[in-house]
């Protein structure tokens, strides 16, 4: 999956444009619309498909020669939640299981990391911890759940919703592991699964601790802009003497919190992803028919 970015520079030079166009208008002694940066048409031509970065620095040439600079202001899990969202509408369902597994496990990351520092833990300290279960996803889990159970005084799930867990926890090792091929059915369901799962245990921690939610989140969002900066350098100023840094790309998605708006059931979600699919250079599909279990 690509995402898409855009050249700010084109943007702004259209608007400058547009000014002028304006003004020769009034000269002649008509009435024109003021012209606003926000509310003028999407030129296909500024917008760009980049390869997803693992720095989540996204700096390039546009056709115009100008030097385009953003990040994307997202968690990794909720991308990774995106991409397979994306794989199971292009009918991709063993890829969209790995991408929708790997996005709970990097939602228990960020778990963590918002308890230690509601402990008081600083990132760099949690960092060095958390090195010594990166490649161990049971250990990762474990941690979560012991945290949970520490800063909510309860079990992260008991009774039928561990069953269920459990259930879907045997699915996806199915998948994965054995090389099992899921069906439409059961790749939805499981999509379905994560996102109340997230959405749910998300907002457990707001409710916990708000502001080391965003503090988290904040950080991630950071560390972008300064992957930008460490590979297209320091903000130049412009011919109007302006700095312009990096570009913060806010990209609907199934688990994004941006729009506090938006709906918050699965289905409204999925509905927009579908008709977001041209964002990330695919094509609305055709809904496969739904067989099997």
């Amino acid at each position: 999956m690509r995402i898409p970015v855009s050249c700010h520079e084109c943007y702004w030079a259209d608007f400058d444009a547009a000014k002028v166009r304006a003004a020769e208008a009034e000269a002649r002694g008509e009435s024109p619309a003021e012209p606003s940066p926000w509310a003028s048409p999407t030129n296909p031509d500024h917008w760009y498909l980049a390869d997803i970065e693992e720095d989540n620095a996204y700096v390039g040439k546009c056709r115009h020669g100008h030097t385009m600079k953003a990040t994307l202001q997202a968690m990794r899990y909720e991308l990774l939640y995106e991409s397979g969202i994306v794989a199971t509408l292009m009918g991709f369902h063993r890829e969209a299981v790995s991408s929708i597994a790997a996005a709970l496990e990097r939602f228990f990351e960020f778990s963590i990391e918002v308890f230690t520092r509601r402990s008081g833990v600083d990132s760099p300290t949690t960092e060095d911890a958390w090195k010594q279960v990166r490649t161990q996803s049971e250990r990762q889990l474990g941690a979560f759940l012991f945290l949970f159970l520490a800063n909510v005084k309860r079990p992260f799930l008991s009774g039928k919703a561990l069953g269920a867990y459990e259930t879907w926890s045997s699915f996806r090792n199915g998948v994965i592991h054995q090389g099992r091929f899921p069906s439409t059915v059961e790749t939805m369901n499981y999509a379905r699964y994560v996102f109340d799962l997230v959405q749910d245990t998300r907002a457990i921690l707001k409710s916990v601790d708000a502001d080391a939610v965003e503090q988290i989140e904040l950080r991630h969002f950071h560390r972008g802009h300064e992957a930008v900066r460490a590979k297209a350098g320091p903000p130049v100023p412009d011919r109007d003497g302006m700095y312009r840094g990096a570009g913060s790309a806010a990209m609907p998605m199934m688990l994004s919190t941006f729009n506090v708006d938006a709906p918050q059931d699965f289905d409204a979600r999925l509905a927009e992803s579908r008709a977001n699919l041209g964002l990330w250079g695919f094509a609305e599909r055709r809904q496969s028919p739904q067989t099997g279990g």
